[in-house]
């Protein structure tokens, strides 16, 4: 499977290496497609930690948190995401998001 690949590539290579970074990145993004969000929140985070403005890192990882119903955390990244990248080509979709999460979370107690 992909995932054991980048796990392996990984693995080799130097930390905080463009290389390490896309394969955090497409780990994660492998993580979303087989529903296993934390881990890919946890590969999407260290690639955020590493590339700050990596908006496609921060868009997807936001999605992972919704999946999870983290509201706060998906808001939260899908606003910076905005401030990051004000053309990001999901840029309708996100703020369609941050409304729907927005009111989510005033219906919280």
């Amino acid at each position: 499977p992909v995932i054991d690949v980048l796990t392996v590539a990984i693995a080799a290579t130097p930390t905080d290496s463009p290389e390490m970074v896309e394969y955090l990145f497409l780990r994660g993004l492998g993580y979303i497609a087989l529903g296993r969000y934390q881990d890919a929140i946890a590969d999407l985070s260290e690639v955020i930690e590493v590339e700050e403005s990596h908006s496609e890192a921060r868009y997807f990882r936001a999605g992972a948190y919704s999946a999870l119903n983290d509201h706060s955390h998906a808001l939260s990244d899908y606003k910076r995401v905005l401030v990051l990248s004000p053309d990001f080509a999901e840029r309708a979709f996100i703020e369609e998001q941050i409304s729907v999460l927005q009111e989510e979370l005033e219906r919280l107690p």
